[in-house]
C-alpha cells in the first residue's frame, strides 16, 4: 500500500484518464489528480465535455490510468461524492491495487501511421506528407517522398490513431537527429526523430497506443 501511496503522491497536478465503464460507449476523459487521502480517497478535478462539468452519479465506476516515470498504471475506482463547490471535483475510492508495466523510453513498436509534417520555424509552412514506420516514447522513424529538413531542425508531427477502438489526435515537437537523403527517384527520405518534452495527455495517450501494439505482437 506505501507504494500505491508514492505513485498516486509522485502524480499530483498531472494529468489522468478515466474511463467510464457504465455504458457500451468507450468514453474517456482527462483530468488533473488533485490530491489524496491514504487509504480514503483520491480528488480529481470534474470530467468535462461540450464546455460544461459532467454530472458524476455517486457509485459510478471508472477505470484510472496514470504515468508516473517510465511505468504506466492501471486501477479501477468508484465516485464517492461530486460537487462543484468551490470548484468541480470528485471524490474517488483509494484503489486497492495498481496493475503497472514499465514502459522504456527506447522501446519501439511498429506502426504505419500516414502524418503531416511541418517546420516548427515556420508557422505558415504547408504540412508534408509522410509515414511513421516506428516509433517510442522518445522519437520515431519517419520516411517521406520530400525533404522534411536538416539534422537539427525543428518539427512538428500531426497524427491520429485508434486507441482501444477511439480515435486519437497527437501533435508532438521533435528534432531531426538523423537524416538519409533519396539516392533515386523511387526512394523515400528516411528520418530519425526525437521527441521534445511531451506534456501528460499526450504522454498516456502515446504510451496507451505503444502498449497496445506490443499487445498485439505477443
Amino acid at each position: 500500500m506505501a507504494q500505491i501511496f508514492r505513485d498516486l503522491k509522485n502524480n499530483i497536478g498531472n494529468t489522468i484518464q478515466l474511463q467510464m465503464t457504465h455504458s457500451n460507449k468507450d468514453e474517456r476523459f482527462y483530468v488533473r489528480l488533485i490530491g489524496i487521502l491514504e487509504n480514503k480517497s483520491i480528488l480529481v478535478t470534474t470530467p468535462r465535455a461540450d464546455g460544461g462539468v459532467l454530472k458524476i452519479e455517486e457509485r459510478q465506476k471508472f477505470i484510472i490510468r496514470m504515468m508516473s516515470g517510465s511505468a504506466a498504471h492501471v486501477f479501477t475506482s468508484t465516485a464517492i461524492f461530486s460537487t462543484n463547490h468551490p470548484y468541480a471535483h470528485l471524490h474517488l475510492t483509494y484503489p486497492e491495487s495498481l496493475e503497472s508495466i514499465t514502459v522504456r523510453k527506447a522501446e519501439r513498436v511498429n506502426c504505419k501511421l500516414i502524418i503531416s509534417v511541418q517546420d516548427s520555424q515556420r508557422t505558415n509552412s504547408e504540412g508534408i506528407s509522410a509515414s511513421m514506420q516506428d516509433i517510442s516514447t522518445a522519437g520515431a522513424q519517419l520516411f517521406s517522398k520530400k525533404s522534411l529538413g536538416s539534422i537539427g531542425d525543428n518539427i512538428s508531427i500531426n497524427t491520429k490513431f485508434s486507441v482501444a477502438g477511439t480515435e486519437q489526435h497527437l501533435l508532438i515537437a521533435g528534432v531531426i537527429r538523423r537524416a538519409i537523403s533519396a539516392t533515386a527517384d523511387d526512394e523515400d527520405y528516411e528520418y530519425g526523430i526525437e521527441f521534445n518534452s511531451i506534456g501528460d495527455k499526450d504522454k498516456l495517450i502515446l504510451t496507451a497506443f505503444i502498449y497496445e501494439q506490443m499487445m498485439k505482437s505477443y
